[in-house]
């Protein structure tokens, strides 16, 4: 028993590499392998060390050699790439631009028909008692006979304007009411002295989104006066006011323009603050007549328009204001 230990012992202390050889005798592992937790005799150590550096040569060196391949390719390819990635962005933005612009101008089409389907003028036509007079609506689009809009209003009528779904409605009183189009009811109605004072006259009312803007004769001048919704006054400019001065709500809600048919006048621009600004361009070229709805803007040029290209005369342009 106790030799049989003994050479178990002792085989449990022989070199690694020279239990692989029988015809050899094994000898005493003294030297250990801390990476493998093996023994090996001072002849085999070096095989064994051999061993690993061989190993380490064709695998983490190969690995690391396919590694550093691969990224030199990457990079060979990487112009290639980011060059192709980039044509495509370009491409997809085009594309998408194309798409987005054709969207847009579908809508705007769609807009201006809906516009179109839904404007319609307003006309006043004066007569003599008992009906003081006749107020119609008419469709653009529509071929049928004008609309007569039956408005319960008790005076006689001086002057109408509209804004949008708004009817101004001036009369000879210069009591304003406001009525609603689409309804066909009243909303507002202001009488003197709120509309104006016992000695005054109103010669012209405009509104838009945001003001009131009146003419208004007085004993001693004539003025410009912006007023708020709530009809109080905000400002007024002194003007000069002739029978041919008409009074034109500009695009945009920013400002007002006081224009003179037959050019007696100078024309210009009054803005919501109350400042002057000359449009001397309108008296060289001749306006006969001009017109908003909405942001666009419609110019009437007289017979006699003296532009230098002479294609202005008896013309109608047609503008979008921006």
């Amino acid at each position: 028993m106790a030799t049989t230990a003994a050479n178990a012992s002792s085989s449990t202390s022989i070199c690694t590499i020279c239990q692989t050889f029988a015809d050899e005798k094994p000898k005493l592992g003294i030297l250990p392998c801390l990476g493998c937790q093996q023994l090996f005799c001072y002849q085999h150590i070096g095989q064994h060390r051999q061993n690993l550096a061989d190993q380490l040569d064709t695998v983490v060196i190969n690995e690391r050699n396919n590694l550093f391949e691969n990224i030199s390719k990457l990079e060979e390819n990487r112009d290639q790439y980011v060059e192709q990635q980039v044509k495509e962005i370009n491409d997809w933005e085009l594309k998408s631009f194309e798409i987005i612009k054709e969207t847009a101008e579908n809508a705007r089409l769609t807009l201006h028909a809906t516009a179109l389907s839904e404007c319609s003028f307003l006309y006043l036509i004066r007569s003599r008692r008992p009906e003081w007079y006749h107020l119609y609506q008419w469709s653009i689009i529509g071929h049928g006979e004008p609309k007569k809009l039956e408005l319960n209003i008790s005076e006689k009528i001086y002057q109408i304007t509209c804004y949008e779904t708004n009817l101004l409605v001036l009369s000879h009183s210069f009591t304003i009411e406001k009525w609603k189009l689409n309804s066909l009811k009243l909303d507002t109605r202001w009488r003197k002295p709120m509309t104006c004072g016992q000695d005054e006259s109103i010669q012209m009312i405009r509104m838009n989104s945001l003001y009131y803007a009146l003419v208004v004769e007085k004993p001693d001048d004539c003025c410009f006066e912006l007023r708020n919704n709530s009809m109080s006054i905000i400002g007024s400019v002194k003007v000069i006011y002739h029978y041919s001065l008409e009074l034109i709500n500009l695009p945009n809600e920013i400002g007002w323009l006081l224009f003179y048919y037959y050019n007696t006048r100078n024309p210009y621009i009054i803005d919501n603050q109350l400042n002057k600004h000359e449009q001397k361009f309108m008296e060289a070229l001749q306006v006969k007549d001009i017109v908003t709805q909405g942001k666009y803007m419609i110019i009437r040029y007289d017979k006699q328009a003296n532009d230098i290209s002479k294609t202005k005369k008896n013309c109608i342009e047609y503008y979008q204001w921006h």
